[in-house]
């Protein structure tokens, strides 16, 4: 598996548990819990590295 394949499916990765995280967010209601605060910042984590592995693979691309 080259590299450019690799952070597509980190990308691909990376989406499907933020998609997961925030839908169990968006269960909890209203209600304002320590562990919402951990899960957003879970999103947010998340968000910064597929962010990160996109900013690598357009990189990647320019060569």
């Amino acid at each position: 598996m080259d590299v450019r394949a690799r952070l597509r499916r980190m990308i691909k990765n990376e989406q499907s548990i933020l998609d997961l995280q925030q839908n169990g967010i968006r269960g909890i209601g209203t209600e304002q819990t320590a562990a919402y605060e951990i899960e957003s910042d879970a999103i947010a984590e998340a968000k910064r590295r597929v962010a990160m592995y996109e900013m690598l693979l357009a990189d990647l691309e320019k060569l």
